[in-house]
Formats: C-alpha cells, structure tokens, sequence
C-alpha cells in the first residue's frame, strides 16, 4: 500500500508531450519570471496614491507610465507579443481604442509586468478566437 504524500510511494505521470496551450503557459510563466528579475523602474509610486487637487502632474506621469509600459513590451519575447505587435501594425486606433495601456496598469494595480503580459495575452487571446481574418477589424 502507498502512503499519502510519500514521495517514493506516490504515482507519477509518465511524460509526455505538451499540449501546445500548456507550453504557452509555461513559456508565459518563465517569461513573467525573467522580466520580474529584470525590472529595474516602477510606475512612480504617486500613481498609487488617491488624486489631490493639484493634478497638473497627471498627464507626464500618464505618459511616463506608457513609457514604461512600452519598454516592459519591449522586453517581452517575440513568442509573446507577436499578436500584440500584429495588431499594432494592422490596426493602432483599435490597440488603442480596445486595449488602452493605462486600464490594464490600472488592472494589475500598476505592477508594469503583469500589465505588458496581459495586454499581449489579451491579443493573443483575441487572435486565436477570431482567426487573422477577423481579429484586427474595427
């Protein structure tokens, strides 16, 4: 009889190939790692904070966040922004309109890696639902 828990009584999985989704998954995972361990710059912690009365800063610090952002893309690889990228070059009103970079640093409370990630998936995602013919359409 095998125990619970015990590593040299416990079954494992012969190996076998990955489906493509699983490899996806985990090429995202290492990628969310390497970029982690990377990051050098955050979103200016005044982002965080609630708005005050002065916000004459707001536009520089929305555009430094996009600057950032872009460069998080940047380092991203190919594998991982290439719907992404596609989808810049067929449609920019669209990424901008379907996907504005401030909502998804919004969305993952402005940790800058979770946000480039995500906004890849999403047209990845759009991608591999709607089909080439059908993704970038406005």
């Amino acid at each position: 009889d095998s125990i619970a828990g015990d590593p040299d009584t416990t079954h494992h999985p012969s190996p076998r190939k990955q489906q493509p989704q699983q490899q996806q998954h985990i090429c995202l995972a290492a990628s969310r790692n390497l970029l982690r361990e990377r990051q050098t710059k955050s979103v200016p912690e005044v982002l965080h904070q609630t708005p005050t009365e002065d916000t004459s800063q707001l536009p520089h610090l929305r555009n430094q966040a996009r600057k950032h952002l872009e460069k998080a893309i940047g380092s991203l690889p190919l594998s991982s922004k290439s719907a992404y990228l596609q989808a810049l070059e067929a449609c920019p009103a669209l990424v901008q309109f379907e996907s504005d970079p401030l909502a998804f640093l919004r969305w993952r409370k402005y940790d800058i890696w979770a946000a480039a990630l995500r906004l890849c998936l999403y047209w990845k995602e759009r991608l591999d639902i709607f089909g080439p013919q059908r993704a970038f359409l406005s």
